[in-house]
């Protein structure tokens, strides 16, 4: 059974990163953000993506944050290109 099950899961799993890859499950992704969104009073036209944890999730956003916030391109010229930054985080 569990050999089945894993020939199952690798023939039928979804990777939802680009469209083409999976348009219907990219869009099931994209009204269940969207469901969540309006649930928790975020603006309609609010995004995000749904990962498969809490440490990817964190990964994800600091990724994200050190992109928007970071006062260089840090994706074409490294972290050394610029000064380095600061993430708080608790004990």
């Amino acid at each position: 059974m569990a050999i089945l099950a894993e020939l199952l899961s690798a023939a039928l799993d979804q990777n939802c990163c680009l469209w083409h890859a999976a348009p219907s499950a990219a869009e099931i992704e994209r009204q269940v953000i969207a469901w969540i969104a309006e649930f928790i009073g975020y603006a309609s036209d609010a995004g995000g993506a749904i990962v498969s944890g809490g440490s990817t999730a964190n990964l994800t956003c600091l990724s994200v944050a050190r992109r928007v916030k970071a006062p260089f391109d840090v994706a074409n010229d490294g972290l050394g290109a610029g000064p380095p930054l600061t993430v708080y985080i608790s004990e």
